[in-house]
Parts: structure tokens; C-alpha cells; sequence
């Protein structure tokens, strides 16, 4: 089944910016992530204790999680035991990042991460080191930090020379 929106879309693409409005350049920013999982209570304690997000309210099946000051970063929707995970091949997000300002604070939560024994994937891609955990409904998490606002590799690798992290 085709979506009702596909037409529009295409008229969209087809449609030169000058006529189109423009390329937006600001007042765009990502609100927030939403995600289902099976069990609120399950799901709290990693979100809070391991990452350090602040629960800002509890609606029955909903919670809502801060990074900052703001309402909520992330929404966690409560929706049973019996619920799938997508295929491999299903559309949708295949994860969501969360970027950290510090090497320190990367390191810190990479650490904690490797105390805790949750399971992890890091990778270095020439822009920035990053490490990917699923929470207990199996969601993907990468947190990183961005090498281009931080000092150089060479610098990076004596440094941690010797901590365990290999990148």
C-alpha cells in the first residue's frame, strides 16, 4: 500500500527551493525520542541509574526523562510483555545517539558501562569515538563524543595508552 503522503513528497522534491521556501537553517531542533517498551519498571532503573536521566513525570503507562533542564529528552511508552520487535527489515530508527561534550564524561559512562558488565560495541570513525549498549527491550544506544571538538588523536592515544580502550 502506497502512503497517502508519497505524492506530496514527490511534489516536494520536484518543486525548486526558491518556490519551495527555502532551505530551513534554524529554529529546528530534535525535541525528543519516544520509545515502547514492555515494562516501565523494568525500563527506568537503566535510563536513570546507568545513563543519569531524570524521570520528570509518570503518566500511567508513560514516563518522561530529562538530560537537562527541559520537559523531557526522552518518553518511554509502556506497551506490554507480549509486545514484537521489529524485523531486521522493518522501516524505522535503527538507533538514537546521545552526544556527550568530554572525553572525560565518554570515558566515565564507558567505564561504568564496562563495571556494570552491560554488554557494548565501540567503534572509532575518524570523527568520534563511540560506544552502542541495547537497553532491556532491546533499543540501540550509541553514545559518542565528537573528535572534532576535542583534542588531537595523537594526543587522545598517548593518553589513554594502557586504559583498555583500544581505538
Amino acid at each position: 500500500m502506497k502512503s497517502p503522503c508519497l505524492q506530496t513528497y514527490r511534489n516536494l522534491v520536484d518543486t525548486p527551493r526558491s518556490q519551495a521556501g527555502g532551505q530551513i537553517t534554524g529554529g529546528i531542533r530534535l525535541g525528543h525520542v519516544h520509545l515502547k517498551v514492555r515494562d516501565l519498571n523494568a525500563s527506568l532503573p537503566f535510563y536513570t541509574d546507568w545513563l543519569g536521566l531524570n524521570v520528570t513525570k509518570r503518566i500511567g503507562r508513560f514516563a518522561f526523562l530529562a538530560i537537562a533542564g527541559e520537559h523531557h529528552s526522552l518518553a518511554l511508552e509502556e506497551v506490554g510483555a507480549r509486545a514484537e520487535n521489529p524485523s531486521r527489515f522493518a522501516l524505522g530508527p535503527t538507533h538514537f545517539a546521545l552526544e556527550v561534550s568530554h572525553e572525560a564524561i565518554f570515558f566515565a559512562l564507558r567505564g561504568r558501562t564496562q563495571d556494570v558488565g552491560l554488554p557494548f560495541t565501540s567503534q572509532y570513525t575518524g570523527i568520534s569515538w563511540s560506544f552502542g549498549v541495547r537497553d532491556p527491550d532491546g533499543n540501540d544506544i550509541e553514545i559518542y563524543v565528537d573528535r572534532r571538538q576535542t583534542r588531537t588523536e595523537a594526543s587522545a592515544r598517548k593518553q589513554h595508552k594502557g586504559s583498555g580502550i583500544d581505538y
